[in-house]
């Protein structure tokens, strides 16, 4: 064999080598891709799905958090009752002790909103009080207004 026949088989070599690395590899791996994906996707699911979820309940928790923080200090500047944060029939010092629902801060304004109507209009006007001060979620003070008017009736 001459150098010319090498330089040319090594050409032809090199040629090929790019056809298989370059064009048929991709090629190939895209194939397997579509073939697996499903199996790829439920294992990935079945890996991490219950951290996702419970990495999404966190997230929100601690959204709602600093929401609710963030509410209190543009009511409150200071860490101070401002003067026009809340209206003037709230008192400032009125303590979660002083309400008919036990663990209210605990309480989810759903769970609230349902323990409303058992109440007098004196604890309905100490829940919104106490709300008003500290939370000011809509819900609960819709259901207070609500109650108090049929009440008033």
């Amino acid at each position: 064999m001459s150098g010319s026949d090498d330089r040319r088989d090594e050409a032809r070599r090199i040629a090929d080598d790019f056809l298989d690395y370059a064009i048929y590899a991709p090629l190939g791996a895209v194939l397997t891709l579509a073939e697996e994906l499903p199996e790829l996707v439920r294992r990935g699911r079945e890996r991490f799905g219950p951290r996702l979820a419970l990495a999404q309940m966190l997230g929100k928790v601690v959204a709602d958090s600093a929401r609710r923080r963030a509410g209190d200090v543009l009511r409150h500047p200071g860490g101070a009752s401002g003067g026009d944060a809340a209206p003037a029939h709230v008192p400032a010092d009125r303590a979660e002790a002083d309400l008919p629902i036990p663990g209210y801060e605990l309480l989810p304004a759903a769970e609230i909103v349902a323990r409303l109507p058992g109440l007098t209009r004196r604890e309905l006007d100490a829940v919104r009080d106490y709300e008003v001060a500290h939370r000011a979620r809509r819900t609960v003070l819709t259901r207070i207004g609500q109650l108090l008017g049929e009440k008033g009736q």
